[in-house]
């Protein structure tokens, strides 16, 4: 049974019979998965799952998209179930995501608590496009180098990024091919003068809410795994896997300064935690993308753990709730 306070409501035979809600929609994902995805199909398999408790009355049924909520009629990607019944005096609702795509693993984080490697390591063991997302904003600045447009020229950076074709694709050791209108710009997009201008391209919005969208057009897709400030709450707001991945501003500060030190720089300990956080309160409270933890993700705090424990762990939460199948 879905949680919510109604259910003290029912009575222990109701508490029993409620359940044949949740078997529905368990019914309904193991069709899609064997290959069904038509809307009505679907609905009369859960109504017909329900009648078998006479007791029970159905409200609706629906076959939704996860974000418009307006009805589809074939699910292409995924879409969202939703029931609503009386049994007795209790209404109760409960939902489920569909899909026919593999999953979205969406990892955020502050500064400092090893998102990237952790990522790299996930996509390349699961066989998961890494989604560089850094990648596609160097892409896009070299291909603003290369067509000769000012980098401040922010309207016709918006024109020209709205009509690019940018792909990436799965390669060895959880890296991408970066391609650009069908070119391989995986090397190029890693020179200094695209390094030196990155920052000034990707700071400008239009050029950001262009590269949401083609991210989630990537999600679309599925099989991927992410990384950021907002990637479960705002690019990848309905991904199957959600991690916090975080430490405290002790211990990143710790980690920060033994790589330092291991690259021959001197290390004030303190001003390194001190500018974490600081980072984290700047990161938390901008205006576009703020790092943020969805409600529906898991915080794995790495104090004291190894970077391959904390791979190991988000894995065997994947592989053993979103991979079964």
């Amino acid at each position: 049974m879905a949680y919510s306070s109604r259910n003290q409501y029912l009575s222990k035979t109701e508490r029993e019979q409620a359940a044949v809600l949740f078997e529905a929609l368990q019914q309904a994902a193991a069709a899609v998965t064997a290959g069904d995805r038509d809307r009505q199909t679907i609905i009369d398999l859960v109504r017909s799952h329900c009648a078998t408790v006479t007791e029970l009355d159905l409200d609706y049924v629906e076959l939704v998209d996860p974000v418009s909520l307006l009805p589809v009629e074939q699910i292409d990607h995924h879409a969202l179930l939703a029931l609503a019944a009386r049994l007795g005096t209790t209404r109760l609702i409960d939902n489920i995501v569909l899909q026919t795509r593999s999953p979205i693993i969406a990892i955020d984080g502050p500064a400092g608590a090893g998102k990237s490697t952790v990522t790299r390591a996930i996509a390349d063991r699961l066989g998961l496009l890494y989604l560089d997302t850094g990648a596609m904003y160097r892409a896009v600045t070299w291909l603003v180098m290369e067509t000769g447009i000012a980098l401040d020229d922010e309207v016709a950076i918006a024109e020209l990024v709205a009509t690019c074709d940018l792909d990436m694709q799965p390669q060895g050791d959880g890296g991408c091919v970066v391609t650009m209108n069908s070119m391989d710009i995986t090397a190029a997009i890693r020179t200094p003068e695209v390094t030196a201008n990155v920052s000034t391209v990707a700071a400008q919005k239009a050029v950001r809410e262009s590269l949401v969208k083609q991210q989630q057009a990537f999600g679309d897709r599925g099989g991927l795994v992410a990384e950021g400030r907002d990637m479960g709450t705002c690019v990848f707001p309905h991904a199957e896997v959600k991690i916090f991945l975080t430490a405290t501003p002790a211990e990143r500060a710790r980690r920060r300064a033994c790589d330092l030190s291991a690259q021959g720089y001197e290390v004030d300990l303190a001003q390194l935690e001190a500018d974490i956080i600081e980072r984290d309160r700047q990161d938390s409270t901008r205006e576009i993308a703020p790092l943020s933890k969805a409600d529906d993700a898991i915080e794995l705090v790495t104090d004291g753990m190894t970077i391959e424990a904390v791979i190991e762990q988000i894995i065997d939460y994947t592989r053993n709730d979103h991979l079964s199948s």
